[in-house]
């Protein structure tokens, strides 16, 4: 739950930079799409990229704590047998 905070946090922040750049009159109508445009895409990015990030690093960390528990598995089984 807590994984999608920053991403809301993240749309919220270009909402408010896309609403301040378009309520800006002098601005041209080419240079007020392409800012847009490159917030839209520069936010997606950055939102995927961290969604990635996050799932990424937690199917390393349950990898990692399964081959962590077949060794210690197999390192009791041999000190089980060493004293039987």
């Amino acid at each position: 739950m807590l994984m999608w905070v920053p991403v809301v946090l993240m749309v919220l922040l270009a909402a408010w930079v896309v609403f301040c750049v378009i309520r800006r009159n002098s601005l041209s109508l080419r240079t007020k799409i392409l800012s847009l445009g490159l917030v839209i895409g520069l936010g997606s990015t950055l939102a995927v990229g961290f969604m990635a990030i996050r799932t990424s690093t937690t199917a390393f960390e349950g990898l990692q704590r399964s081959s962590l528990s077949a060794i210690r598995d197999g390192r009791k089984s041999q000190i089980q047998d060493y004293f039987v």
